[in-house]
């Protein structure tokens, strides 16, 4: 605890709630040590339950009585705090990821008035994540798994271009995840400029992809390109179903 409590919730990915401010920190890290340090643990612990008795013995995929013998829970991240960047066709998002589910399409939020507990929650309530790039993706350290009996859930960062590989690599232990990026920003000016960022061969920034050309991307809102996002959400329910 003395890791999580002076190291990375001090870091600039901890500030995981949206509001990169110092209170946000100051509350998340209290309400973190009163969790890990509190003589209620088992109950709060218990209040993780519904979620993991999902789980069946083989992964998480949940079974339903129905037309379809499995049916994985497939979430969207909804940013509503900081830059927003939202999916400017999100209808058609859902649209796209209700053809892998016989469930309805849930929407995540963790903001700066979120709990630990909820927190943790939220990360083990779904299969499938589809999420715009953001420092919200730290709580993923808090995804709960179990080799052959609780699987990996998948997590899909749409992104106009690669911005770092930081979730990518971090996260790999809890989730398989995956960036994919070729989705359009709503200027102009700036999607032409990024027709050079797609073209490296890695995250690095360049002379024609430069960090303020990466960092006024990093905050658009997006036109998720569907095919790509098909993709990417086929390789996932792959992974998740076998």
């Amino acid at each position: 605890m003395f890791c999580m409590s002076d190291a990375l919730m001090d870091h600039s990915t901890g500030l995981s709630f949206g509001n990169n401010s110092g209170m946000t920190v100051k509350a998340w890290k209290t309400d973190l040590m009163q969790f890990f340090h509190s003589n209620n643990d088992s109950k709060i612990l218990s209040n993780l339950l519904p979620t993991l008795v999902k789980h069946t013995s083989t992964g998480r995929v949940t079974q339903i009585h129905g037309k379809h013998a499995d049916c994985l829970r497939m979430a969207i991240f909804l940013r509503q705090e900081g830059k927003r960047r939202a999916f400017a066709n999100l209808n058609e998002v859902i649209k796209l990821m209700e053809e892998y589910t016989c469930r309805p399409v849930e929407f995540f939020n963790i903001s700066s008035t979120s709990t630990g507990v909820e927190a943790i929650q939220t990360m083990n309530d779904f299969d499938v994540l589809v999420t715009p790039h953001g420092s919200h993706l730290t709580n993923g350290i808090f995804i709960l798994t179990r080799d052959g009996v609780i699987k990996k859930p998948s997590i899909i960062e749409v992104v106009a271009t690669c911005y770092n590989e930081d979730f990518l690599k971090n996260l790999r232990t809890f989730a398989n995840y995956r960036i994919t990026a070729g989705h359009d920003v709503q200027d102009a000016r700036l999607q032409n400029l990024l027709i050079a960022c797609e073209q490296r061969k890695n995250c690095e920034q360049n002379d024609v992809c430069n960090n303020t050309i990466l960092s006024q991307a990093k905050g658009s809102d997006l036109l998720v390109n569907i095919t790509i996002l098909r993709h990417a959400l086929e390789e996932a329910v792959a992974i998740q179903k076998n």
